[in-house]
């Protein structure tokens, strides 16, 4: 939150948020066995085209009649283990994956949600092309839950409802009539987390945002990394109007978008109030080719280009949004949806920088307009010119009545850009080839005994009753070592020397990163301990231990003679390394102290330690 903006300022301009958080959940694909890891290669792609239909009722979608008028090809490209039939529409889906459902039930209990006796899939309709089906897959699981995310216990946050969901296809490249996507993300479960409305400053929304994931994240059952979680954000001001904000990547800049989005619904009523009892006048399209024949631009000359001019809307385009564009951006950018316009050239911007002052004065002369009428221009063809200025038009008189409501795309810069109208109700319906899943009482109640602690919860309990620092208990969460590390202390003479085990484990964080390994934290953390028992009787060494630790998690039924007798990381003892500090001093005639321990570790590197090498040497007053 900004210095001078307090959260009485928020309240009263009427902010009100919501959230609505997706997180992929770590299981196969939500309808089908396909695998979720995306690195699978690719193998063929096909072609769709988007049609319109009326649903049983009769009725259309306004989004849907959008879309269809985009008139795109759709290409979907396979992937190998990561793509069936399900995932082209030309196979039913499956039933409902049993682990990801059983995630989303454990955050409701956790969320203390009313959980229904069935879960019914729907399908919502989605229509830019991200699903082969034109639908959704979708299913209500938790409502009415509650969170605190504050140190005020008594401030609670609710949680609307909790969805689980098939993800969408991930968007490759797009043309002016063709848009490609990869199926591989296509199905992967994910949860949708949705909170009621609520008063709050950016800052706190944040916060919350930041509470939830790590909830999520504490299931130990969900996907990390960028890209895994996305959070939408829902805003709306006194005189302004609700408006979605999609894929606010990086939370830690939640709060900026939230204040960008503010300053234009602000901007925007204002420029209502001035605009409200204006009669606007639009001129005729006309063809603006001739106009830019002789121009040094490299933007229009020789090209097809229209224009149209507005009385008296001079300056309008140049007013301020927000910080980061101006009204003229706005509008422009929503003209040319569906078209292939790259923009608009008007003459509320500099025109000298696109060498272009001389040419609108022309236009200007021609139509008989002064420096108060604005003038408008596009390079592109007549029906795509008359496209883009009947959404120019619809745009700049709705100016005058509302600020409307909208799906708007955030973007690198924390601001937003019109992506769609809010989708209405129409476009969800029953799913027919999934069957209802019944949740019995009794199930819940079983799974209520194993709910998983939260990361807070577990910080909490290493900080106090293993006395770890508050530092130590961050990096074991943090580094993703929390599991391993309680495995290990629940099962392992280890247990009560926590921060020595908790240090241990960290220090090999990078290994099981670079394994990436699938075997199960019961097996890892098995490796772990026969690591630590070949290190705490002096089988091995710190250095070589990294060695062993590798193979096992290659191999968790090596046995532990085999590996170090391969690798060649048996720890020298107390005695043979006496003998080859000996024979050192004696070959190189040296008693320098980093001498000696750079000839025996480019030998023996992996099979002494370090620290007691050092202690002989010193202690043998041999070398100063």
């Amino acid at each position: 939150m900004s210095k001078e903006k307090t959260s009485e300022y928020y309240r009263k301009i009427g902010l009100k948020c919501g959230l609505e958080i997706h997180k992929r959940l770590n299981t196969k694909k939500l309808f089908c066995d396909c695998s979720t890891n995306m690195c699978g290669q690719r193998t063929g792609s096909i072609k769709r085209v988007l049609n319109m239909s009326v649903g049983e009722l009769g009725e259309t979608d306004e989004v849907a009649k959008k879309e269809v008028e985009k008139q795109k090809i759709f290409e979907y490209v396979c992937f190998e283990k990561e793509t069936c039939l399900v995932d082209i529409d030309e196979e039913p889906p499956h039933t409902i994956n049993k682990d990801a459902l059983d995630i989303v039930l454990d955050l409701c209990l956790k969320f203390d949600c009313h959980i229904p006796d069935y879960i019914h899939i729907m399908r919502k309709t989605v229509l830019d092309g991200s699903n082969t089906s034109g639908f959704q897959r979708t299913a209500l699981v938790g409502i009415n839950g509650k969170i605190n995310p504050f140190k005020d216990k008594t401030k609670k946050i609710t949680i609307d409802s909790v969805c689980i969901e098939e993800e969408s296809a991930q968007i490759e490249k797009e043309s002016a009539g063709k848009r490609t996507y990869l199926l591989n993300r296509l199905g992967i479960p994910l949860t949708e987390i949705t909170t009621d409305a609520f008063f709050s400053t950016p800052e706190e929304l944040k916060e919350i945002a930041l509470h939830i994931g790590m909830i999520l994240n504490s299931t130990e059952r969900v996907k990390r990394g960028i890209g895994t979680i996305r959070q939408d954000v829902n805003i709306s001001i006194a005189g302004g109007n609700r408006v979605e904000l999609k894929g606010v990547q990086d939370v830690r800049k939640m709060d900026k978008v939230v204040d960008l989005e503010i300053q234009r619904q602000q901007s925007l009523i204002k420029i209502r109030g001035k605009l409200k009892n204006s009669k606007i006048f639009f001129g005729d399209i006309f063809d603006a080719k001739n106009f830019f024949s002789a121009s040094d631009s490299k933007i229009f000359k020789g090209k097809e280009s229209y224009g149209i001019f507005i009385k008296k809307f001079s300056n309008q385009f140049s007013q301020n949004l927000n910080e980061v564009k101006t009204l003229g951006n706005e509008v422009a950018k929503i003209a040319c949806v569906g078209t292939n316009a790259l923009g608009i050239i008007h003459t509320d911007e500099n025109l000298d920088k696109y060498k272009l002052r001389n040419e609108f004065e022309a236009i200007r002369k021609h139509f008989g307009l002064d420096e108060n009428d604005l003038v408008a221009c596009v390079v592109t063809d007549k029906a795509n010119a008359a496209k883009v200025f009947a959404q120019l038009k619809a745009r700049i008189l709705m100016l005058q009545k509302e600020i409307p409501k909208e799906t708007r795309a955030v973007l690198q810069n924390c601001d937003s850009v019109y992506m769609r109208p809010i989708a209405g109700a129409k476009r969800m319906y029953p799913e027919t080839d999934v069957p209802k899943m019944p949740i019995s009482k009794q199930y819940l109640k079983e799974r209520k005994k194993n709910l998983f602690k939260t990361h807070d919860q577990k910080k909490e309990f290493y900080i106090q009753k293993l006395k770890l620092t508050e530092e130590l208990a961050n990096q074991i969460i943090n580094l993703k070592m929390n599991m391993i590390f309680d495995e290990v202390q629940k099962n392992s003479s280890l247990k009560n020397i926590a921060t020595e085990t908790a240090k241990s484990i960290l220090s090999y964080a990078g290994i099981i990163e670079k394994m990436k390994n699938d075997l199960g934290i019961k097996t890892t953390a098995q490796c772990f301990m026969e690591c630590f028992d070949a290190l705490q009787n002096n089988i091995i060494t710190k250095q070589g231990s990294g060695i062993f630790l590798m193979e096992k998690l290659k191999n968790p039924d090596a046995e532990t003679e085999k590996i170090i007798t391969e690798y060649n990381i048996e720890k020298i003892d107390k005695t043979k390394l006496i003998q080859l500090i000996t024979e050192v001093q004696k070959k190189s005639k040296t008693q320098n102290i980093k001498e000696i321990i750079r000839s025996i570790e480019s030998s023996y590197k992996n099979q002494i330690d370090k620290k007691e090498l050092i202690d002989l040497l010193v202690k043998s007053k041999k070398c100063l």
